[in-house]
């Protein structure tokens, strides 16, 4: 497998832009203030659909894969992505109940 150059750099710029974007972007955010309660009750809702959804995702095309393919390496790949995605979940959980 040959790697190609200009990828991995387009692809490592594209990140570096991307942090950069968020960086500068949190920053006007706070001098107009609009990190308060509000939004930041509107973001957390956001979240918990969008986790919602994506173990939805996740475990829909586990049981396609399963029936069509059979037991693959998508399969496995789809039972890591939930087990990454349950395990980081179930983390922050108990960090945040401790904090709180």
């Amino acid at each position: 497998m040959t790697v190609n150059v200009f990828g991995v750099i387009g692809i490592s710029l594209g990140a570096a832009i991307a942090i950069l974007a968020v960086v500068l972007n949190k920053r006007a955010e706070k001098k107009k203030r609009l990190l308060d309660e509000r939004y930041q009750t509107i973001n957390n809702r956001a979240k918990g659909i969008a986790w919602n959804v994506t173990a939805v995702l996740i475990w829909t095309g586990w049981a396609l894969t399963m029936f069509i393919d059979g037991i693959t390496w998508v399969f496995f790949l789809f039972m890591v992505m939930h087990m990454i995605h349950v395990g980081v979940y179930g983390f922050t959980r108990f960090q945040l109940e401790e904090k709180y």
